[in-house]
């Protein structure tokens, strides 16, 4: 894999992980407010952890693969997934399956499934006794979405609203832990 950390990655311009290569990609760093054509994660072999208190001025879009949330939003201004004002877009018409995952952190960025996107869309927690809180609003826009807590004893924990047109099914690995879909769901679908 690869690691990046140090004071910032904040240069003009955006981030892409993409590719075929395996391994993950971790940006420990605070991606600053100058990546202002975005962070994109599009590669299904090769995950992007992100572990800085982000600043970057556009929302994380993941069109194929996962990312991987391993710092909380500590205020609005800053947060893995950037400023929680800045929604995430999960999937891609052209891309594949695409999951936002998240360790024992919260991530308050509302999501926003791509239209028309293809493949499974899925948010989760990061397996293990990890307590991933989204705290964000969900759109469907017409895709299906699974929440899936795929750790042994952790939790998933969705407590924004739900809303649009799909399905959202509910995925429970864990021997001893939850998902828990508190924010409501209304939607037309399953």
């Amino acid at each position: 894999g690869i690691l990046l950390s140090g004071a910032s990655v904040n240069t003009f311009g955006g981030i892409t992980n993409s590719g075929t290569g395996t391994g993950s990609v971790t940006i420990s760093d605070v991606i600053g407010s100058r990546i202002n054509s975005g962070v994109i994660q599009n590669s299904s072999s090769s995950a992007l952890i992100l572990g800085g208190d982000n600043t970057f001025p556009t929302g994380l879009v993941i069109k194929n693969g996962t990312v991987i949330a391993n710092v909380s939003n500590s205020t609005t201004l800053s947060g893995a997934a950037g400023p929680s004002a800045n929604a995430i877009t999960l999937g891609y018409s052209a891309g594949g399956s695409a999951t936002l995952a998240a360790n024992s952190v919260t991530v308050s960025n509302a999501a926003n499934l791509a239209a028309n996107a293809v493949g499974t869309l899925t948010i989760s927690n990061n397996g293990g006794a990890t307590a991933a809180v989204f705290s964000g609003a969900v759109a469907l826009n017409g895709n299906d979405l699974t929440f899936s807590n795929s750790g042994i004893t952790g939790t998933l924990t969705e407590s924004g609203p739900v809303t649009g047109t799909g399905n959202v099914a509910v995925g429970n690995a864990a021997s001893s832990g939850a998902a828990i879909l508190s924010g409501g769901i209304a939607t037309t679908g399953n």
